[in-house]
């Protein structure tokens, strides 16, 4: 082979080694992106249970005191004193609170670490912007 033919191929196989790192590189990318929306989407299925939960946390209490409500039978005990009917209402208001504020202090501290981890993400996503075909360990 001609001089220049060598020189030519030798060009040639550095730019196929260039582009074969390039395509390993944006397939990694694709990897931790598709990862990264499998992990929202089960975020968001997560949230999704946590709704429905809390609306039958707090159905449910309801539905028993309206149980309790429509009984009119006179041979159970509790009938027969003037304080039974409020202190079972006020058991299953405190209930229903209890559950809300369990709910509650769990949000806000699942809200502060989401918080703190978008605070530690944000330089990482900032580099990332400004050269997306950098290598991020």
């Amino acid at each position: 082979l001609a001089d220049a033919t060598k020189t030519n191929l030798s060009v040639v196989y550095q730019h196929s080694g260039k582009n074969v790192e390039f395509v390993e590189q944006l397939l990694l990318q694709i990897k931790s992106i598709s990862k990264i929306m499998g992990e929202h989407e089960m975020h968001n299925l997560n949230m999704l249970l946590k709704k429905l939960t809390l609306v039958s946390l707090y159905t449910m209490p309801i539905g028993l005191l309206a149980g309790v409500h429509i009984i009119k039978i006179h041979h159970y005990p509790h009938v027969h004193y003037k304080w039974a009917y409020p202190a079972f209402y006020f058991t299953a208001i405190l209930i229903v609170f209890l559950i809300w504020l369990w709910f509650h202090l769990e949000w806000r501290a699942e809200r502060t670490l989401q918080l703190n981890a978008k605070r530690k993400v944000a330089p990482v996503v900032a580099r990332i912007k400004k050269n997306p075909f950098e290598q991020v360990h």
